[in-house]
Parts: C-alpha cells; structure tokens; sequence
C-alpha cells in the first residue's frame, strides 16, 4: 500500500527521523513553562479533551486525571506508538490514540468540551481552516486552549529594529522562519492576526499568557533549571500584557457555530 500524502503544510515526522522525545529532553525549561501557563487555563474538571497533535503524549499526563475521556490525535503513526507505550509504563486509564490531521479532525460535531493545540500551528498555513474545525467538534460554550509563536516576541523586535527593519511588527502577515524541507514550514504569527482569526472562527479570548519567556542559550547555560522556573512564574505575569515570550497560550471560548 502506497503511503498516504499528506497536507503541504504538514510535517511528516515519520519521515523525518525527528525524535521528538529526545528534542523534549533537551527543553525541559520550555516544558516546564508550558505546564505552569496549562495549569492556569485548563479546566480542573471536564468530561472530554481533545489533543489535537498531541504526539507521544507530552502533555497527557497533566490533564488526565481532569476529564472523563481525553483522545490524542497525530499525523504521526511513530508519535502515537510512542504515546501508547508511555500510557501503559503509567497505568494511564481512558485515553483514545488516534491517527488523524488537524485539518480534517475526524470528531463528531459538538462532541467535546476542550480542545487542546500545542506547538503545532508553527506547521500550519491556514489557521482559519484548523479554527473553523475546532469550533465545529466543540460543545456550545466548550474551550479551546490554543498556543502559537508570537512573531512580535521581544527578542524579535529588538532583532528586526537593529536591522533597519522598522515596519516588522506592522506587518500582521505571518512570518516563515525556515524554507520547506524535510521539517516542514515554520510560522510565526503576528498575535493580532490570530486573536482576528479567533474572533471570525466564533471564539472569544478569554485569558493569554506569554510563555518561555526566559528563552535564551546563555540563561539555560548558567541558571539552574530552577531558578529558571520560579523566574518564570514570575515573568508570566508580568510581561504578558506586551505578549514578551516567543511562544503565546490562549484560553477562547466557543461563543457560536460558523
């Protein structure tokens, strides 16, 4: 059987050889800053989320013990196998591994009540198409948890201003940081963009958090992991009304059907 072809915009991990547990080991500040922010915005209780490229489960552990039913969804045959394998070794109970593209997710209509998006729309070229799905598979008032790459992060427009490129965050288009390859495209987005997108999707932002704002070589190299947590803990709160970090988490509400 001839492998299935995938969106253009879809990263082919199992192509790839990306050993996405190895790259998660090596991020464990980034890790741990995602779960604070999640800790934040994920309901305490529900009955049922959906982690929409989940891959091997990364996250699973923190919310699941929150819902009655929770289903990893990824394009990725190896990821799922892995996630499967890490569900056994913790005696995880109640989670559906399921191969599926966020494009097209496979959900009935108004079957869940969370929906969950980490670092995957960097491979997605239209986010309004992804938006439109989530809202149609969520429940009426149901929650989507939604993390992207802010293109406007400090470091960013501190880089572009040195440049003489004085229009870069005027410019709300996004931003392809890496030719196409093997890894597949990667954007950035202007948080305007996305908040505009949301907004005609049907969903109301309800809370936003600047994530990994502490993101550099040289503080990783000398800080202790940490110091570097509690000083994000820190940052969260204070630098994300000027959205500071490279990645930005959202909490929106379903608020109509389009």
């Amino acid at each position: 059987m001839s492998k299935q072809k995938l969106p253009p915009e879809t990263v082919d991990y199992d192509a790839s050889g990306c050993d996405y547990i190895k790259y998660w080991s090596d991020r464990q500040y980034e890790h741990q800053a995602e779960k604070i922010a999640l800790e934040k915005l994920i309901p305490s209780r529900g009955d049922s989320i959906l982690d929409l490229g989940g891959g091997y489960g990364r996250l699973t552990p923190l919310y699941v013990n929150r819902f009655e039913r929770v289903t990893i969804l990824d394009i990725s045959e190896r990821h799922l196998q892995q996630a499967q394998v890490m569900i056994e070794s913790l005696g995880l109970k109640g989670i559906e591994v399921k191969k599926g593209d966020v494009n097209n997710i496979s959900s009935k209509n108004s079957s869940v009540e969370v929906v969950l998006i980490m670092r995957v729309l960097h491979h997605i070229t239209s986010p309004e198409r992804v938006f439109k799905e989530v809202n149609r598979v969520l429940q009426s008032r149901g929650l989507l948890i939604l993390e992207f790459p802010n293109k406007c992060n400090f470091k960013a427009v501190v880089r572009n201003l040195i440049r003489g490129r004085w229009r870069f965050c005027l410019n709300r288009e996004p931003y392809e940081q890496a030719a196409a390859g093997e890894e597949g495209i990667f954007y950035n987005f202007h948080p305007k963009y996305i908040f505009e997108l949301l907004r005609t999707a049907g969903f109301r932002i309800e809370k936003r958090i600047s994530v990994s704002n502490l993101r550099s070589p040289t503080l990783k190299r000398i800080l202790p992991l940490g110091v570097l947590v509690f000083l994000e803990k820190v940052c969260q709160v204070i630098l994300t009304p000027v959205n500071f970090g490279p990645s930005l988490i959202l909490r929106c509400r379903k608020v109509k059907d389009v």
